[in-house]
């Protein structure tokens, strides 16, 4: 053996003696950037002839993405939009506002690639809130046009999304609230004359963003925005109305889905869907208050916001709770220690329908693995529904019309789900 052969040689076993060997070196964790919130937006003005203003507040942005392990940040929340105009006298146009919140955006994910190092996806933001409301100062107004009003309200982000990696799916956030107010007195004890053609009024909360699915555990769905709209609002208020005809309408917000857990082949479970929005809708609401004159005819319509499905798990975890539908509300004249004479010509009609329940989430199967599938989700029950042509609470009514009529609408109840298939024992 060469001397160089022999000091290879004796290298090598000195290194096998000492246990020498070298280690990967990992990256730090780095979390992603917040996702910035969507910039809101306020108007305070004076109506004295006529507007036409849509108002649209900015989206959130989304979150950025990890490296590392580290966490995706969280997307940003929409932007709201507030409205509280005036007006007084004689309005030479029409008065239509539009208010709509900005969507939430999604998080961001935990890597950027594909790797053992996943981190926990970042949760979702919050639809932006819309409120609309149009006060009127002094005597009163008088219009031979049309006022709308309308305030549409964002939504969580609604984008699937399914996260590689061992981490919980992160949540969704909920939808943002909607009011609206078609005209109401800027101050209490007064007496307000308000001559107009149609008021129409609508009002619609954001749906509930949709929970992130995980090979681990999936994330929870937001919950549906809220909707109140009103035609007329009285507090302390006497109103002398001379209006064509009165239209409001209000809708709920839709539930989010529930995160898949446990997919490819891994074990988790699917994680619970978030409620639907209440709707209430209210053509002339009063308290404390007298009201006077001539109307043509009143409308409320009021839609409860639908449940959702829970997220399916694994054969060996267990699915997400469905959500319920929620309640829908609808009064055409309501009257709290108030008194009201009103003549109209057609119609007094209110309408409610109960937002539908979610259904089940079906239960996965075995299939190769031994064991017993997951149990399917039971069906969710849908929203009550409530509708007052006229209601009254220790007040006095003496109202003349051409017809009344009520309807109600419960929502309908969600089906449940099949459970998943046994395993390659056939157990179960």
């Amino acid at each position: 053996m060469s001397k160089k052969e022999k000091l290879q040689k004796a290298l090598a076993v000195s290194l096998m003696l000492t246990n020498i060997f070298c280690s990967p070196v990992w990256a730090d964790p780095v979390d992603g950037v917040q996702g910035a919130d969507g910039a809101a937006i306020t108007k305070n003005e004076e109506i004295s002839s006529g507007v036409s203003g849509a108002y649209t507040a900015d989206n959130g942005t989304d979150g950025g993405d990890a490296s590392g392990g580290g966490t995706g940040g969280d997307g940003g929340n929409g932007g709201s939009v507030t409205v509280n105009d005036t007006v007084t006298g004689t309005i030479g146009g029409a008065i239509e506002i539009t208010a709509t919140g900005g969507d939430g955006a999604l998080g961001g994910r935990g890597t950027t690639a594909s790797s053992q190092d996943q981190g926990p996806h970042g949760d979702s933001g919050a639809g932006g809130d819309s409120k609309v409301a149009v006060a009127v100062r002094g005597s009163g107004i008088t219009t031979v046009n049309n006022i709308t009003v309308a305030a549409k309200a964002g939504s969580g982000s609604t984008v699937f999304v399914h996260a590689t990696h061992q981490s919980d799916g992160a949540n969704g956030d909920k939808g943002g609230s909607a009011a609206a107010i078609g005209l109401q007195a800027a101050g209490s004890n007064t007496l307000v004359t308000i001559t107009a053609a149609d008021i129409t009024i609508s009002a619609e909360g954001g749906n509930g963003g949709y929970g992130i699915s995980s090979y681990s555990n999936g994330g929870v769905g937001g919950m549906g925005g809220a909707a109140e709209a009103y035609g007329l609002k009285a507090a302390t208020n006497s109103f002398d109305l001379t209006i064509n005809d009165i239209r409001v309408t209000a809708k709920g917000g839709a539930g989010g889905a529930g995160g898949a857990g446990g997919d490819s082949g891994n074990v988790g479970d699917g994680k619970a869907a978030g409620v639907g929005g209440k709707a209430v809708a209210w053509g002339i609401e009063a308290v404390n208050s007298n009201i006077i004159g001539t109307v043509n005819s009143i409308d409320a319509v009021a839609r409860g916001g639908v449940g959702n499905n829970g997220g399916a798990g694994s054969s060996d975890g267990q699915v997400g709770i469905s959500s319920d539908g929620t309640d829908g509300m609808a009064y055409a004249v309501s009257g709290s220690n108030t008194k009201i004479n009103l003549v109209l010509s057609d119609a007094i009609t209110a309408a409610a329908t109960g937002g539908a329940g979610g259904k089940g989430a079906w239960g996965s199967g075995a299939d190769s693995r031994k064991g017993i599938g997951a149990d399917g989700g039971d069906g969710m029950q849908g929203g009550n529904a409530d509708a007052f042509g006229v209601q009254m609470t220790g007040s006095e009514a003496v109202l003349t019309a051409g017809s009344l009529t009520s309807t109600a609408v419960g929502g309908a109840g969600g089906e449940g789900r099949n459970g998943g298939s046994p395993g390659r024992d056939n157990v179960g």
